[in-house]
């Protein structure tokens, strides 16, 4: 890559001086005449201001801060990206729970010590999601400290950092524009004093690589996700959903409890159990139309598909000590091949005895893990 050129790219709209906020959008543009974005290097950095109220810096003592596994990931609910010659192509929804539910079934405790978990505010302890929303403070040779913001540096998981294939050019697909929404206050901080807290971004900034455009466009095979969220208050839940793809090889779940999703003092990113989980059922029809229906009645059968249907790494923190902390529980089936769920409805059957559950109702997200090509 001798003929490699770095890109920085400003948002569409951009509020460098007054930030983006909860709900906002954020647009990047990416052209390059002549050139091929290489693939897997799109990175966003931002700087991140806290505030417990209003306008009030926080402070560590305000118990205010983000889901440590994901860190700077929690404040982007949805991405997007666009091909000019195609249009949409991915929309990712509740994407920070996605990540957190990849680091979980990926990563092990080590790995939030590397330089690139460290760039993206990750952090092994809980402690540390509160302690990355801190300004940092420098000794100045004037006396006194320097506070500056935090900032930011992470990869997002969007089909174009999910790449295998040849190299995206512009020639010959047009611009590619990836889109992100701003997270709700209460969702991307929490903690006992979160009730009242906010959050700007500022500066920010996406990046990627490229190269000398060949006058060539091979095949191009995107990983992507497809979401859908549902609401469950019965022992014997029946899901069913229409994935827009032709090439889905998987599926993964996690539960939150109802009341938590918006309450700012609760983490609505965490991967909570379903109580009483007795058993799981899946059904859908293969790419011969045969008819497949997977049981599983074992709990840590359960969790260990899960965990093969989102890594192959042979490491995770979804054990006993997570679980029973009602942190770290994810559910799945890994297919043996690619189906198409276009035309079919796939379903999804849940068995509990939990008594509590139909007044205390259980959010259910699943992930369908997707191909796209181009």
């Amino acid at each position: 890559m001798a003929d490699l050129q770095y890109h920085l790219v400003y948002p569409e709209a951009n509020n460098t001086n007054d930030g983006f906020v909860q709900f906002n959008s954020v647009d990047f543009i990416l052209l390059a005449d002549g050139r091929k974005m290489v693939k897997n290097s799109v990175v966003v950095e931002y700087d991140l201001e806290v505030f417990s109220t209003g306008a009030t810096p926080v402070l560590i003592t305000d118990m205010i801060g983000l889901e440590n596994k994901i860190g700077g990931h929690a404040f982007m609910e949805s991405w997007s990206c666009e091909v000019q010659s195609v249009g949409n192509i991915e929309q990712i929804n509740e994407y920070p729970r996605w990540v957190n539910m990849i680091a979980s079934a990926s990563k092990d405790q080590n790995d939030f010590m590397s330089a690139f978990s460290q760039a993206e505010g990750r952090q092994l302890r809980e402690a540390g999601g509160r302690y990355v929303c801190q300004p940092v403070a420098s000794n100045s040779s004037q006396g006194g400290n320097i506070k500056t913001s935090a900032n930011f540096s992470i990869k997002p998981q969007v089909c174009f950092n999910n790449m295998t294939g040849d190299d995206y050019s512009f020639s010959k697909n047009g611009y590619a524009k990836i889109s992100f929404n701003c997270a709700r206050n209460s969702n991307a901080l929490f903690g006992s004093g979160a009730g009242a807290s906010n959050y700007k971004l500022k500066n920010v900034v996406l990046r990627f690589m490229s190269v000398e455009d060949d006058n060539k466009q091979g095949a191009m095979l995107m990983n992507s996700v497809s979401s859908l969220k549902q609401t469950i208050n019965s022992q014997q839940a029946n899901i069913l959903s229409r994935v827009p793809s032709d090439k889905v090889n998987g599926v993964v779940i996690s539960f939150l409890e109802q009341a938590h999703e918006t309450n700012a003092t609760d983490n609505s990113y965490a991967l909570e159990q379903l109580p009483k989980l007795d058993e799981v059922q899946y059904l859908f029809s293969d790419s011969t139309a045969r008819y497949i229906t997977y049981t599983m009645d074992d709990y840590d059968d359960m969790i260990l598909k899960g965990i093969e249907a989102l890594s192959e790494s042979g490491v995770n923190m979804c054990h006993s000590s997570k679980l029973s902390a009602n942190k770290g529980t994810i559910i799945g089936l890994a297919f043996s091949e690619y189906i198409d769920l276009r035309s079919q409805k796939f379903s999804v059957q849940l068995k509990n005895s939990s008594a509590g559950i139909s007044s205390n109702p259980r959010l259910v997200y699943l992930f369908f893990s997707t191909l796209i090509q181009l």
